[in-house]
């Protein structure tokens, strides 16, 4: 018979080897998709998501765009949903074509996962501006959405985790996001309007972009549409 301390140990290991796994999950697993390099960098840039034609399926980034998993399996999915005017949300105006990312379906679970566009080539902070246009539906506040950026990062999958990603808000860089509405008809959509990323390059003259979603459990979903930089 085995005896209490036996019991104690081998459930101690058990809880070890579990605690391990789930680190391993989030920080681990899945593989980071490689990424254009920081001489690759691109100084315009345009996505309008117009390849998107069947709503709900896994999102195919754009040429130099990468889906990253951080926790889970989930990624940026496609959305072909009924466009509403901010100034008449009771009337849905044709219909928008856009990435999607959702926690909840099929089911409501705990998740994180990233956009990230191609590295921008800043060559005149003072003119070149990042833009894009949000939509927020069934808000949560287990979910938040984060635009990040990166100097450090330079491409490929080795050190993506090992870079540091910081939320642009943090650094003080203002800009506008989707407020969300009581109601589903449709996908009302936000500008966010020029951002200056010059207080983000300290010196840098190349920046990677990341639009990261986390859900902790039920969830909203967040739509992205029209990045621009130029």
């Amino acid at each position: 018979m085995i005896s209490k301390i036996a019991k104690y140990l081998l459930l101690a290991v058990a809880l070890t080897v579990a605690a391990a796994s789930c680190v391993k999950e989030k920080y681990d697993a899945p593989a980071v998709p490689v990424s254009p390099s920081r001489d690759q960098a691109v100084d315009s840039l345009y996505e309008p998501f117009d390849f998107v034609e069947v709503d709900g399926l896994n999102l195919t980034p754009p040429a130099g765009w990468v889906s990253v998993s951080m926790l889970g399996t989930r990624i940026w999915r496609t959305a072909v949903a009924p466009l509403l005017d901010l100034n008449d949300l009771n009337n849905p105006k044709g219909s928008v074509k856009c990435a999607v990312a959702t926690g909840a379906f099929p089911i409501d679970t705990a998740c994180e996962f990233w956009l990230v566009m191609p590295p921008l080539k800043v060559t005149d902070p003072t003119v070149q501006r990042l833009s894009f246009s949000t939509g927020i539906t069934y808000d949560n506040p287990n979910t938040t959405f984060t635009v990040r950026y990166s100097t450090s990062y330079n491409g490929g999958s080795a050190n993506f985790r090992k870079s540091d990603w910081i939320d642009l808000k943090d650094e003080g860089i203002s800009f506008t996001l989707a407020a969300p509405v009581s109601f589903s008809t449709g996908v009302p959509m936000q500008a966010s309007g020029p951002i200056d990323l010059t207080h983000a390059l300290k010196g840098e003259s190349v920046i990677y972009i990341a639009f990261c979603y986390t859900s902790h459990g039920s969830s909203a979903n967040w739509y992205l549409d029209d990045v621009k930089f130029k």
